[in-house]
């Protein structure tokens, strides 16, 4: 079942009780950060994407503010996926940022979903969620005793939210007259029950296509299942940000890369996560957020970031990174053990791997595959 997690408190609710009146979010970012630089090396993850490069710009600004050692941006480079080349746009943000300190790693096959690092992890953790944890090995290696900084969050921090319509709607009075966001404000508008039931119509056509290897029935109940989750997302910004910090992707997120790092004596950071920032986001942002990604990004990093670079549409994607031709070659190998058979046609998932765009909700199945196969026996005595 995917729900929020209820039983969880809602931190944004929280913090925002606790902030001072006028507090901002960049204010709030950079208190956040600057704990951060105070532990070096401070290692920021950089893709060259808006939330990496913002992350970083807030980084160096404050660094040189405040006198501290400046940080290292990581990034890594994959040379035989395309659709993950941002080189063009880390240039850019580098540039502009006079970052001193530049690590770029050419990874190879290395962050394969059952390549060598995720091989170790995997023997020594099992899986876990997120499947790509292990690919920190090689961040976190060059910065124990330091810190971890990742942008993290920053799509659903920043970008559409259920209140985003009504924004849009009061910015451009003709927005909600436009047919292809009828099927957007029957997702966001409305009861409950109709909103669950435009989820499910929404999510139908797409799960068919990404997990055309669940069999229908379990297709059915996800789609179901994720329909009845994203209708229950609360309408005002503010609670909309805490239920989506309560999420169970989410809190599994952070506990795993928390626990990860903890492995290596790092402290891992994801500022834009931090129930803090999301609180005083809504309250840069409200009462109904920001129109566009865009915009947030605007409001936030305009004295430090070109605007081409907050304003960009492209986003890098790493799909063919992470299922190399290592994973190719145990999936042609693969005996079919290690998956639910009941949930999963066997062939179909191994042709998805072997497709030119493998689907990532199936990373998870590639590496409980890999394990099963790979995992040594232990005696009976043990």
């Amino acid at each position: 079942m995917v729900t929020a997690m209820a039983d969880r408190p809602d931190l944004v609710a929280e913090r925002a009780a606790d902030l001072a009146p006028g507090t901002t979010a960049r204010e709030v970012l950079e208190e956040i950060i600057l704990k951060a630089l105070r532990r070096p090396p401070c290692l920021v993850s950089f893709s060259g994407g808006r939330d990496s490069s913002a992350l970083l710009a807030v980084c160096a600004h404050v660094a040189r503010r405040e006198g501290l050692p400046m940080p290292v941006a990581l990034t890594f480079r994959y040379d035989n996926a395309e659709a993950a080349d941002e080189a063009v746009w880390q240039e850019r943000v580098i540039s502009h940022l006079e970052v001193p300190d530049w690590e770029r790693v050419h990874v190879g096959n290395r962050h394969d979903m059952v390549g060598e690092l995720a091989q170790a992890f995997l023997l020594d953790h099992g899986v876990v969620f997120p499947p790509t944890t292990y690919n920190q090995t090689l961040a976190l290696t060059r910065v124990r005793g330091g810190t971890h900084l990742t942008g993290e969050g920053g799509d659903e921090i920043f970008g559409e939210r259920r209140c985003t319509i009504l924004r849009r709607a009061l910015d451009d009075p003709k927005y909600l007259t436009r047919r292809q966001h009828l099927k957007y404000a029957a997702r966001t508008l409305g009861p409950r029950q109709s909103r669950t039931a435009a989820w499910r119509r929404f999510l139908s056509d797409q799960l068919n296509d990404a997990l055309g290897y669940l069999r229908q029935e379990a297709r059915e109940q996800l789609c179901q299942d994720l329909a009845t989750h994203f209708s229950s997302e609360p309408f005002d910004l503010r609670r909309s940000l805490g239920w989506h910090l309560r999420r169970k992707l989410i809190v599994m997120q952070q506990e795993t890369l928390t626990a990860f790092a903890d492995e290596h004596d790092v402290a891992h950071v994801d500022p834009f996560l931090d129930p803090k920032f999301a609180a005083a986001f809504a309250g840069t942002a409200r009462p109904l957020g920001f129109a566009t990604r865009t915009d947030a990004m605007r409001a936030l990093f305009s004295d430090i970031l070109p605007d081409d670079i907050m304003s960009r549409r492209s986003k890098a994607v790493f799909n063919r990174a992470f299922i190399t031709d290592v994973s190719r070659s145990f999936a042609r190998s693969w005996d079919g053990s290690g998956v639910d058979e009941e949930m999963v046609d066997v062939d179909v998932l191994r042709s998805s791997w072997l497709s030119e765009w493998p689907p990532a909700p199936s990373w998870c199945l590639i590496q409980a595959a890999w394990l099963h196969s790979n995992r040594p026996a232990v005696s009976p005595s043990a």
